[in-house]
């Protein structure tokens, strides 16, 4: 069987050149590349598409911004192609006490996003995706097996584990 994925990391969603004159440009660049992406996706029916972390500059990001990454993400989601993301470091939250932006374009079914939980000796877990809350360690698709470490402090991780 044959699988096609598209692989890119480092999009950066919200970021901006505020030195520059073209600030309002350089941010809707950003949005534009990921749109190409998207369309790209759909146009040579790919089977799905890993973000190996920032997809956002920062973990906080103006309202804008997410509205706007919905808009550019909505082709992907209606062709039904699973957009599959782990956080780098640019996207993670520091405080655990309020919902990232990324956990909410996941349940929000925009993303599937990867993270293993810890065990009680600080190993990792990797639950299988939960479509309802919108997060798990691992993920199936077409048979494939895709681990999502994301940032752990080094880089951003995927393992992918074909099984014949």
């Amino acid at each position: 069987m044959n699988i096609r994925f598209l692989h890119t990391a480092d999009i950066h969603l919200g970021k901006t050149y505020r030195a520059s004159t073209c600030e309002a440009e350089r941010y809707e660049d950003f949005f534009q590349m990921l749109g190409i992406i998207v369309t790209d996706t759909i146009a040579e029916k790919v089977d799905f598409v890993l973000i190996a972390g920032d997809l956002f500059h920062t973990g906080q990001i103006l309202p804008r911004t997410f509205a706007r990454t919905i808009e550019t993400l909505q082709p992907l989601k209606d062709a039904g192609i699973p957009c599959i993301a782990v956080e780098g470091n640019h996207d993670w939250i520091h405080r655990r006490d309020s919902i990232s932006w990324m956990e909410a374009l996941s349940q929000m079914g925009y993303i599937h996003l990867l993270r293993p939980s810890r065990t009680d000796t600080g190993g990792y877990r990797f639950d299988p995706y939960d479509y309802d809350q919108g997060i798990g360690g691992h993920i199936e698709i077409k048979g494939l097996n895709i681990y999502g470490l994301g940032y752990p402090g080094i880089t951003d991780i995927y393992l992918i584990d074909v099984c014949c």
